[in-house]
């Protein structure tokens, strides 16, 4: 292998000998008799660098492609951009596979054999890529040789070679084919030189690899580039050929990329970047995430990190009056914290015996800035809004108490997720789809392949629905009965788990106004006949329904539709699925015409028809068993 001398010389003087002016002839004599190489960097690292580096050159060409097509005007294939770069490298004769997979705009995960690790890859001006790995930064610069790939990691280089065939001569760099040493058709042995050949000014023989008749492909004289095929050998013994030996262990295990803090609001940032990153497409754990994030915002040591964090960035540009107001509430608050804590000084907030019965102050808060903001001068007033702005916004975002921060992050979730699919909710084809994009976002492609990346996640995007259905809408669906409609709306192919659901805690959060409904329809004036009733049930029945839900109210939440909250503002596509009250509104004179209604009704009348058989009113107990049954 010819490269330069760069990393012999650097070798040679770093050693003893030459440190030690120890050097001489003889000295010189066995380092070349030893055949002394200089070091080469981990295996590990070299296998991780080389896999990262083909994968990123690999995925940005996709992306590139693709952005590429939609400038000319053309629809791209139907290929996984995100789709992981499987790998198959030789080092030092041991063969190595890993699977590379995007997780992040500049993350990756490494897997080989069962095992996995994490890298943060970030490219440089040179070509180069900053790599990341187990908290230590590595800069890797890769460049493909006719031998495979020369990877240079900090100072250390090695070369990820290619499968060999030795059957195949080819040429290792660029030179002058000076002269054969054997015929045509001839027989060689094993380490026989057959050629030589020039290369800077110097001769030097090719030797043979193995024994076999050699085919000559080239002329002499002629000039050879690397990686070119300049001769053919049938091999005597094919079963004499060495094989790269597999490697089957496993990656030594190895920490995070970067180093994450064990605080509530570290932990509470990465969960949530970490789902933001599975509905941008990216590949991350789900459930782990959901938990991480929900504990975060149960503790109240959240609102109290991230007002230090925000106000000690600005502390030095505010008012001291200010100051020393808002030190006041955040003294008192942490007091009542501290009241919380058990017994146990070492005991850390988790230890609280009830964490949401402590919210944090931000009205107090507000009120005091508003109020310091208006006592100022016309002249400074804008200038304490944008100073006073980190501090606020960690106001803003607790105010109302940990379930309203919650419905915050779970409505920003569910946003990102719709505004994406509800764009692929449609009976249009792919490309039809993409087609309307480039037309929305034209002059923007990369908009329309984040779009794109985003949907073709969507088995993972549906899994961080569902957790979030289970874990933080389910307990109160009433809160989110417009987004719950819009999931339901959702017909794409693999997103039916995540409409059922939905569907589900729709009909759940309406039962009690569906159970109000049966009742008025089982025991409503207009339903009877005139002989049924006398008139002092007539009476009794007229303020029953003065103090229920008025029919007005009931027919608007029945045929109510919704405007999205996205900043499309595009109509909720409508759907009979979602109609809970489908059937209701129809109009009958007749009680068993009204029986005969919620009987066909389109809609989960039989819970509140059983709620209804204990009911006061033994008529609306009667017909209540009749339709139920």
């Amino acid at each position: 292998e010819i490269r330069t001398t760069i990393d012999y010389l650097i070798d040679m003087l770093q050693c003893e000998g030459f440190v030690g002016d120890k050097v001489s002839t003889s000295w010189l004599d066995e380092r070349i008799e030893a055949q002394v190489k200089p070091e080469a960097p981990l295996w590990y690292l070299a296998v991780i660098g080389g896999a990262v580096s083909k994968a990123y050159k690999a995925l940005q060409a996709r992306m590139a492609d693709f952005v590429s097509y939609l400038e000319k005007g053309q629809i791209p294939g139907r290929n996984t951009l995100l789709e992981a770069v499987h790998s198959t490298m030789v080092l030092d004769g041991v063969k190595y596979e890993t699977a590379v997979a995007k997780i992040g705009p500049q993350q990756y995960k490494v897997s080989m054999n069962g095992s996995s690790v994490y890298v943060v890859a970030r490219p440089l001006r040179d070509g180069g890529l900053l790599v990341q790995l187990d908290g230590n930064a590595y800069v890797v610069h890769s460049e493909e040789v006719a031998m495979g790939t020369r990877l240079l990691i900090g100072q250390k280089t090695c070369l990820i070679e290619k499968e060999r065939d030795p059957s195949k001569v080819i040429a290792a760099t660029a030179g002058k084919l000076v002269r054969w040493l054997v015929e045509d058709k001839s027989h060689i042995n094993a380490d026989e030189q057959y050629a030589e050949i020039e290369v800077m000014k110097m001769i030097m023989p090719l030797v043979s690899s193995a024994a076999g008749v050699i085919s000559l492909e080239i002329a002499e004289g002629q000039q050879v580039a690397p990686g070119q095929l300049i001769a053919r050998i049938k091999l005597d013994d094919e079963s004499s050929i060495k094989i790269a030996e597999l490697f089957k262990g496993k990656f030594p295990s190895m920490g995070p990329p970067v180093m994450i803090g064990n605080s509530t609001d570290q932990k509470y940032n990465d969960a949530l970047q970490s789902l933001l990153l599975v509905l941008a497409g990216y590949e991350h754990s789900v459930e782990e995430n959901i938990s991480k994030l929900l504990s975060a915002i149960d503790d109240p040591e959240l609102a109290l990190r991230q007002w230090q964090q925000a106000i000690s960035a600005i502390c030095n540009r505010m008012p001291p009056q200010l100051v020393k107001k808002l030190n006041g509430i955040m003294k008192a608050y942490e007091k009542s914290l501290t009241d919380g804590v058990a017994s146990d000084p070492a005991s850390t907030f988790s230890a609280r015996s009830s964490p949401r019965s402590l919210p944090f102050p931000s009205d107090a808060v507000l009120n005091t800035i508003d109020d310091f903001i208006e006592s100022a001068a016309q002249s400074e007033q804008m200038q304490l809004q944008i100073t006073l702005e980190p501090i606020i916004s960690v106001a803003y975002i607790h105010q109302g108490g940990r379930e309203a921060h919650a419905s915050r992050i779970v409505r920003q979730l569910l946003d990102k997720f719709l505004l994406v699919e509800e764009v692929f909710n449609t009976d249009a084809q792919l490309s039809d789809i993409i087609e309307e994009l480039r037309h929305k976002h034209k002059g923007a492609p990369q908009e329309v392949l984040d779009i794109v990346v985003s949907h073709q996640a969507l088995p993972t995007k549906c899994k961080l629905l569902f957790g979030l259905l289970s874990a933080a809408i389910m307990p109160n669906p009433q809160k989110y009965r417009t987004y719950l409609r819009r999931l339901v709306a959702i017909e794409s192919k693999g997103a039916q788990e995540v409409a059922l659901r939905a569907k589900h805690l729709l009909e759940h959060s309406m039962l009690a106004d569906l159970r109000a409904a049966v009742a008025r329809s089982l025991s409503g004036l207009e339903m009877f006949h005139i002989s049924d009733i006398s008139d002092a049930e007539v009476e009794v029945k007229k303020k029953r329904q003065q103090n229920s839900m008025p029919e007005s109210e009931l027919a608007a939440l029945i045929e109510s539709d919704v405007v999205l909250e996205s900043s499309s503002r595009l109509l909720r596509k409508t759907t009979r699925q979602e109609g809970l009250f489908s059937g209701l509104e129809q109009a009958d004179e007749t009680l068993e015409g009204k029986m005969r209604t919620l009987v066909e009704a389109q809609a989960a009348v039989e819970d509140p028809l059983a709620s209804l058989l204990d009911h006061p009113d033994n008529d609306i107990q009667w017909r209540a068993v009749e339709t139920y049954i």
